[in-house]
């Protein structure tokens, strides 16, 4: 679980480096990715 976790993360941070001037979606992003991470968690435990 936590293999997975951490591979979507760099995933997604791999993915926000290239957004990286667009700093308010990068964030926005960010937050809704954390959020629905946690929901998954919290689901699955």
């Amino acid at each position: 679980m936590k293999k997975v976790f951490i591979g979507l993360f760099f995933s997604f941070f791999s993915a926000g480096k290239n957004r990286f001037r667009r700093k308010s979606l990068s964030a926005q992003s960010t937050h809704i990715f954390f959020r629905y991470s946690f929901f998954r968690v919290r689901l699955c435990s």
